[in-house]
């Protein structure tokens, strides 16, 4: 499938199809910039996926961008990434998993008091605060509440606007009643005709603070499972969109639920922005990333991260005829409030914990303790995956191939596992647990990691490599080419499950996993599993594996 997109996407852009959008950036020099204005402050958090409880924070100890972009943010971790940083250590367990033990984010209620305290700090109708994002899914109380835990969320947080986002997928008969309810402008650019009216999503929406015309247009993931359009037609049906904000606003903003390589493509290419803002894939880099047009036009790329641990404060100021933008990541940490946003994230923790209240005693459900630190994002695997491979096959010697997912809940060694670690392992979505034919693997791996190490960076899904575990094979880093190597092809049926199956198509995962955990004996163990070898990534400043065993 991946390389009929490919060959699709290239095609196209071939035959010249983004012609309009490059010769749009030609006529950039000839418009009239911004007239000066003083400062305005966006606030932005993304991927927050519900992350309503403190919790360790999620940090990859190697990711591997497309290997044409070698020592480019944000594909650099462990000391790599804390050197880059000018802020000094206090980033430092949010970027370095080998520094990250003993790191808490303070979810929602220390997360809502820090944006409330960047709000007063900005002054009265002078900031904007954004929301970008799978933030209405995530959670166990996301999936009993079938996102009114979201909506609820999004109220703490005091988001003013958001883009259409997993919750059209997952509850698409609640959807435009969790629309409602919130009360702000949910952005859809990209969505089919009859789903943007349906759901009264249009694609952009204009806010004006401290005197200057924001146009916020929210793009939707082109690969969603109700996005029936091509990747040329979706392209195109954002250009009329992208016109009109520049029209009507000095300060054109795109939060771009697209992932981090397709929103590193649209900056490259979209010359009405001036401000990419990006969520999907989960990865954070605390300072902009300059994306350089073919006009000369610089444009910042923000990722935020995901699971509660922080939010943003970009400072945008227009002098002499362009917009310039003072970027800060704000980490949520509870001893970097002060005495009011203590105060204010205990008044959240209650309002938290009221609404928590009726589904706690079914979440928190213990199940098992934790036989050593449990993780999950890696561009190979982590022990989440040996622990669901341990769980999936029926024998020790079972195929099983496990998708990708950045969907992660960290957990200390002898921690007790509950439900909702289960439920959040999948993104609030049901999972199914399927078989399937084997003899697709190969091209299933081999599809995974053209997304991943080649271009265009349009193609990126924003998921890691599949998890085929316990087997011996390699995979070549590299920009094209076969790239899946000493591979033994498996005969019959794998047992996987995926986001993408009809829930009615096998058991959750969360209660696969919940009867398998329920079996284990007090002192059990995972038992170690092969993960596969790839060629070429020494001295990557993104690779710095974890020992198999924490």
């Amino acid at each position: 499938m991946a390389s009929m997109v490919r060959r699709d996407v290239l095609g196209w852009m071939t035959l010249g199809a983004c012609a309009p959008w490059l010769a749009g950036c030609s006529s950039l020099g000839a418009a009239a910039g911004p007239s000066d204005s003083q400062p305005v402050d966006l606030l932005y958090v993304a991927d927050t996926l519900d992350a309503r409880q403190p919790g360790r924070p999620v940090v990859p100890a190697t990711r591997l961008g497309p290997a044409t972009r070698i020592g480019q943010a944000p594909w650099i971790t462990g000391a790599n990434a804390r050197s880059s940083q000018a802020d000094g250590s206090q980033l430092d367990g949010l970027l370095d998993a080998a520094v990250s033990d003993g790191v808490e984010t303070g979810g929602y209620a220390v997360l809502g008091a820090l944006l409330q305290r960047l709000r007063e700090e900005s002054g009265q109708g002078n900031s904007l605060t954004l929301e970008n994002g799978q933030c209405w899914n995530g959670s166990g109380l996301a999936y009993l509440t079938r996102g009114v835990s979201g909506v609820q969320g999004s109220a703490l947080l005091g988001s003013e606007v958001r883009v259409s986002s997993d919750e059209r997928v997952l509850w698409p008969d609640q959807c435009q009643g969790l629309y409602h309810q919130f009360g702000h402008p949910v952005l859809g650019a990209g969505l089919a005709s009859d789903s943007a009216q349906r759901l009264a999503t249009p694609g952009m929406s204009v806010f004006r603070r401290g005197g200057v015309r924001i146009a916020v247009v929210g793009i939707t993931d082109p690969y969603a499972r109700d996005q029936k359009a091509s990747l040329k037609q979706w392209l195109h049906s954002l250009q009329p969109v992208l016109t009109q904000a520049r029209a009507e606003a000095d300060l054109v903003v795109a939060l771009a639920d697209v992932g981090t390589g397709p929103g590193f493509w649209l900056a490259e290419r979209l010359s009405q922005v001036d401000l990419v803002l990006c969520a999907r894939g989960q990865d954070l880099w605390p300072q902009p990333v300059e994306i350089l047009q073919g006009s000369g036009k610089r444009v910042p790329v923000l990722l935020g991260g995901a699971r509660a641990s922080g939010a943003f404060r970009i400072r945008c100021q227009a002098q002499a005829g362009q917009w310039r933008f003072e970027a800060r990541f704000y980490p949520a940490f509870n001893n970097a409030l002060d005495a009011g946003g203590q105060v204010h994230a205990q008044r959240l923790r209650q309002s938290l914990q009221q609404q928590r209240a009726a589904h706690a005693g079914w979440l928190d459900q213990p199940l098992a303790r934790a036989p050593e630190n449990l993780w999950r994002r890696d561009v190979r695997g982590g022990s989440w995956d040996r622990l669901l491979h341990q769980a999936l096959a029926s024998q020790p010697d079972s195929a099983v191939l496990l998708p990708g997912l950045r969907y992660d809940s960290p957990l200390a060694r002898g921690q007790m596992i509950t439900r909702e670690h289960l439920i959040s392992l999948s993104g609030s979505y049901p999972a199914p647990v399927v078989d399937v034919p084997a003899q697709q693997v190969r091209q299933v791996l081999e599809n995974a990691a053209e997304q991943l190490f080649g271009e265009p960076l349009l193609l990126d899904n924003s998921q890691d490599l599949p998890r085929w575990l316990g087997q011996p094979w390699q995979v070549t880093y590299s920009s094209s080419g076969k790239r899946v190597s000493e591979f033994a092809e498996p005969l019959g049926q794998c047992r996987t499950f995926g986001l993408g199956f009809d829930a009615e198509a096998g058991q959750p995962l969360w209660q696969h996993l919940e009867g398998w955990l329920r079996e284990r004996p007090a002192d059990w163990q995972l038992a170690p599993l092969q993960l596969p070898q790839v060629r070429y990534v020494q001295g990557h400043p993104g690779w710095h594996p974890r020992s198999l065993v924490s």
